[in-house]
Parts: C-alpha cells; structure tokens; sequence
C-alpha cells in the first residue's frame, strides 16, 4: 500500500512539475529587437521571462523584462526624438522664412526686425537640438540593450547544448516541484 501509494504520490508531483513548464516552448533562440523567437516562433514576454527564469539553475527572467523595457526605452527616445527634430526642423525652416521676408522689408525701410521674430528662431533652434539630444541618447541606449538580449538568447543556445538533462526537487517559478531541466 505504501509502495503505491509513493508512486501515485510521485506521479502528481512529476505531472505538476511538467504542467508549470508545459508553456513554455524549449528550442533554438533568436532575439530580433526586444522579441525571442524560438524555432521561428515568436514568444510573448511572459514566455519569454519563464524561459529565461531557468537559466542554468540561475532565475534571469527579471533581466530579460528589465533588458526589453531598456530597449523599448531607447527605441522610444530616438523616434520620438526623431519626430521632435522634424518638428523643429520645419518650424525653423518656416520661422527663418518669415525673417528673411521681414529682414528684407525691414532693411529696406530701415526699421529693425521684430522682437518676438528672434525669440521665435532661437527657440525652434532650441527644439531642433532638443530632438537630436533626444536622438543621441536613444540610439546607444537601444543598442546596448539589444546587444544583451542577443547575448541572453546565445548564452541559452550554448547552455542548451552542452546540458545534461538533470532531475530534481527545487523551486521554480510557480513553486516548489519535480524539474526536468535540459
């Protein structure tokens, strides 16, 4: 009675070990931007951080999240650092328009250019340079970031390869149980 009762015991633990695993997909890995492809696959980031949270007995799905935010981070700041830039850009095209119109004028009946018309023109310089501040940070910070993640999906691919499959009784993501790591 013991004996069966060991093994059903063992049989409900092994079936919850592999229904905590069951979606996540095991397999060769490919970052593109902030996304994981797994054999051509894309993963969401919640697969994808339960993938990465069984790192080689290590639990980088945190890492994964924050190296994703990063790089959305650095995308975000360069277009919209983009967007700032053309903005700024025509309206400064504009504004220098309306003082090469007015400095004619004015030059030829001798009256200065108006006072709000050089503020104006400082000011779109001003938003213009803001954009590619704006442009110069983004660009490096998305690199860095995709720079990670592609090292994250080769250290899996590489961990992946070289691993013997091992069986044991330890945390995971969802608790304690029975794990098959390979």
């Amino acid at each position: 009675m013991k004996r069966i009762l060991l093994s059903l015991f063992a049989v409900l633990i092994s079936i919850a070990a592999s229904a905590q695993y069951a979606s996540v997909p095991h397999g060769e890995l490919e970052a593109r931007g902030s996304r994981i492809f797994c054999d051509g696959e894309e993963l969401s980031k919640e697969q994808a951080a339960a993938l990465f949270s069984d790192f080689g007995g290590v639990d980088r799905g945190d890492e994964y999240l924050r190296y994703r935010k990063g790089y959305k981070t650095g995308v975000g700041l360069s277009v919209g650092g983009a967007s700032v830039m053309v903005v700024g850009g025509a309206a400064a095209y504009v504004t220098t328009a309306i003082a090469v119109i007015a400095g004619a004028g004015a030059s030829l009946s001798g009256e200065p250019l108006p006072k709000g018309l050089e503020a104006a023109l400082y000011g779109t310089y001003a938003t213009t340079a803001a954009g590619a501040l704006m442009m110069l940070a983004g660009i490096p910070t998305a690199s860095v970031y995709q720079h990670r993640i592609n090292k994250m999906s080769k250290d899996y691919n590489a961990l992946g390869q070289k691993q013997e499959p091992v069986v044991s009784f330890r945390p995971a993501s969802s608790g304690l149980g029975v794990a098959m790591v390979f």
